[in-house]
């Protein structure tokens, strides 16, 4: 059993972030306030393979992308299958993301 917090993952089923608000994580209002962009660029180069550990909606996955211009690969895991749906139904997704459920 993995321990988060103290508790085993069973004990923390609700701490996993509900499909219902994906919305949210990737509204223009949270952006304005973590802007991706902002907080990536002096970390990603062109040519590296980035991990996204929790991708959820993608804001971060795409932007990384972004920031790459297609050169280089990145990687998104996220417990939910769902939330890859979500980012790889975007039309932005560039050709050098790949997702992964864990």
């Amino acid at each position: 059993m993995h321990c988060v917090f103290g508790k085993t993952m069973n004990q923390n089923k609700r701490m996993v972030c509900p499909m219902r608000v994906a919305g949210l994580l990737d509204s223009k209002f949270r952006k304005f306030f973590h802007n991706p962009n902002k907080i990536l660029k002096p970390f990603i180069k062109k040519n590296i393979t980035a991990l996204d550990i929790g991708c959820r909606p993608g804001v971060f996955s795409i932007e990384i992308a972004k920031l790459m211009e297609g050169i280089g690969r990145v990687i998104s895991v996220d417990m939910q299958e769902g939330m890859l749906k979500i980012m790889f139904s975007k039309e932005i997704v560039l050709k050098n993301m790949h997702g992964s459920k864990l």
